[in-house]
């Protein structure tokens, strides 16, 4: 079980995670919010609700459940968390198996607006421990993948398919990442009595992460149809609910971390935006209960404060 209670200038959210398991190769979840609005009053609502089933040969899920995150999230990115914006889920069948180093999977989605997408998966993906394990003994942790989605809507015709590779490499105290994604495809316009030529849609988002202890540099362009996903977490102002596109940006950050006890500072440079800084502050003052404070400011004189409580018990 997992609650999360989120405050904001606007709201207070309450959100919990129950689990399930009645047989180890069974486990049903579901994710439920009860969100208390200063206008418009309660409004409780169940955001997710899912199973899977694991055997040998892997695990087969089904139900609506959050999009997984791929890579740096760049357009995939599922959301859902103290620091996130958006929730992003899908109704989904999907298998997923892991062979020795290698994970595959295969997922159909039922969307919003009748958009349906498959979408197929490749790639070294090692847990935290596994990680862990290989920089403790001094040697790299390498972590890959391809991502590969078509997605199709009747109505309009539509038709895209999404390209995304992933890398990232570890050793000792450094850390490399990068992703780039790839969208091509058409639809043609809905319009009364009017057949009009089909669209082209291209589109294409990078970034790359260099890191070294706790100091850290991002850079990214992003251009055409393919937005970058709202929960990237780039800024707290500027990005917030909005996937951009044609935007390029860079953002330095600084993290220091203790047992109980988390600070970044960041700065953002966009060419959508003002300059704006921020810092966000993370605690863990007692048994799972965890603590965040965000706050940012642009150069052109907006702000933002926020707060948020999780409890994992």
């Amino acid at each position: 079980m997992h609650g999360d209670l989120r405050v904001t200038e606007a709201d207070l959210r309450l959100r919990v995670a129950p689990e399930l398991r009645p047989v180890p190769e069974l486990s049903a979840r579901a994710i439920g919010d009860a969100l208390v609005d200063y206008e418009d009053g309660f409004e409780p609502a169940l955001v997710a609700a899912w199973g899977e089933a694991r055997a040998p040969v892997g695990t087969l899920s089904a139900g609506r459940m959050p999009i997984p995150r791929w890579g740096l999230g760049l357009v995939a990115d599922p959301g859902g968390c103290l620091d996130c914006v958006l929730d992003h889920t899908v109704d989904r069948v999907g298998f997923a198996t892991a062979r020795p180093r290698h994970h595959f999977g295969v997922a159909y989605d039922a969307g919003a607006d009748d958009l349906h997408t498959a979408t197929a998966f490749a790639g070294r993906l090692p847990s935290v421990a596994t990680r862990a394990r290989a920089l403790r003994a001094g040697r790299s942790a390498w972590s890959y993948g391809t991502w590969w989605a078509m997605s199709w809507r009747p109505s309009d015709q539509l038709q895209a398919t999404l390209a995304d590779r992933w890398l990232r490499w570890e050793r000792g105290d450094w850390r490399i990442e990068g992703e780039g994604a790839l969208l091509r495809g058409e639809l043609v316009p809905v319009l009364p009595g009017v057949i009009p030529p089909p669209v082209a849609l291209a589109g294409d988002v990078g970034a790359a992460q260099i890191a070294w202890r706790g100091l850290q540099l991002e850079v990214g362009r992003a251009r055409g149809d393919l937005p970058v996903s709202a929960n990237h977490a780039i800024d707290r102002i500027g990005w917030r609910g909005v996937g951009l596109q044609d935007v390029g940006w860079v953002r330095p950050a600084f993290s220091w971390e203790r047992p109980r006890i988390e600070l970044e500072p960041w700065l953002v440079l966009t060419t959508a935006a003002a300059p704006e800084a921020g810092g966000s502050l993370r605690l863990a003052p007692w048994r799972g209960l965890k603590l965040r404070g965000d706050a940012a400011a642009t150069a052109d004189g907006l702000w933002r404060l926020e707060g948020g409580i999780a409890w994992a018990y």
